[in-house]
């Protein structure tokens, strides 16, 4: 299983595919010889014309959505559309996913194993790999700031200047 961290993801970057999401929203903040402070994901080359190359300027503020894994269990889907889980899933969680296709992403896990919404089946009965996490439903905001050395990082803020 996992132990739940707390991990950071710019919102801008929330898509199909995203980046390794960070423990700390400073993971995302580098130090470039030349362009200076900016926002991108560790495992990126700085590159000009990425997506997510952002140029930060002290008081610029970021949007993070905040989320928490919680592991991979065995679902079991009966012919009546009961279902089992192999191990209790943190309450907190509201994405889940079967078999590792973010196309069968739902809220719920009712919903997942039903397809309540109109782009899918029920699931067949079967045994499945059910992953579920947690995304935050509204992002933080987080001030960037220079301290006295000139080191930048992320401060918590209630809103834009």
């Amino acid at each position: 299983m996992t132990d739940h961290v707390l991990k950071w993801l710019p919102s801008a970057y929330q898509d199909e595919v995203i980046p390794e999401t960070q423990t700390t929203p400073d993971g995302f903040l580098r130090n470039d010889p030349e362009h200076g402070w900016i926002m991108l994901p560790p495992e990126e080359e700085v590159d000009p014309e990425s997506f997510y190359f952002t140029k930060m300027e002290p008081g610029q503020v970021v949007r993070f959505d905040a989320t928490e894994f919680y592991g991979h269990y065995s679902l079991q889907v009966r012919e009546n559309r009961t279902y089992e889980v192999g191990a209790t899933i943190p309450a907190k969680a509201n994405c889940f996913v079967v078999d590792h296709d973010i196309y069968t992403l739902q809220d719920t896990l009712a919903s997942l194993v039903n397809s309540d919404d109109s782009f899918d089946t029920p699931l067949s009965p079967g045994e499945y790999t059910l992953t579920a996490y947690w995304w935050s439903e509204k992002p933080s905001l987080f001030r960037f700031e220079l301290d006295a050395d000139g080191n930048g990082r992320f401060t918590p803020c209630a809103g834009e200047n």
